[in-house]
């Protein structure tokens, strides 16, 4: 009785083993594509590339926040906008930082957290970004922000 109980939790422990490296490996596919999308976006913020940020941004994507107590509603163009009409971060050598603090991913939604500063020198963010693969790709289809 004692070996077939000893089977059991061997079975049952290995059985789960596997569940959760094969849960690990799906978790850790999704989280680094999505670390990838946000890595991509803080390039593109940094260069002013609004190529890649039209590219990273579904079409339909909402950007909403607060930007020195200002509400603001609607999509990410005055944000691309702000970015062409201005030398790039990386130009004039701003010490433009983002650290992506938290990645959520289940199934094809995905959510990340960024903490910015430097922004064109002295900006502080925090913005939380929504994303879903489309297509096999992640794109970014909302962010909401603040200024600190």
């Amino acid at each position: 009785m004692l070996k077939r109980v000893l089977l059991s939790c061997v079975l049952l422990f290995t059985s789960n083993q596997v569940l959760a490296e094969d849960h690990e490996t799906s978790f850790t596919d999704g989280h680094e594509a999505v670390r990838a999308l946000a890595s991509t976006y803080i390039k593109a913020t940094k260069e002013a590339d609004i190529e890649t940020m039209r590219r990273i941004f579904h079409p339909d994507a909402q950007m909403n926040g607060y930007f020195n107590g200002q509400l603001m509603l609607g999509s990410p163009k005055p944000f691309f906008d702000s970015l062409v009409e201005n030398p790039s971060m990386a130009s004039t050598g701003t010490n433009f930082q983002a650290d992506i603090q938290d990645v959520r991913v289940t199934g094809d939604v995905a959510s990340f957290t960024l903490k910015e500063t430097g922004f064109y020198g002295t900006i502080t963010f925090t913005d939380y970004f929504h994303a879903i693969k489309i297509d096999g790709e992640w794109v970014i289809t909302g962010k909401t922000f603040t200024t600190e």
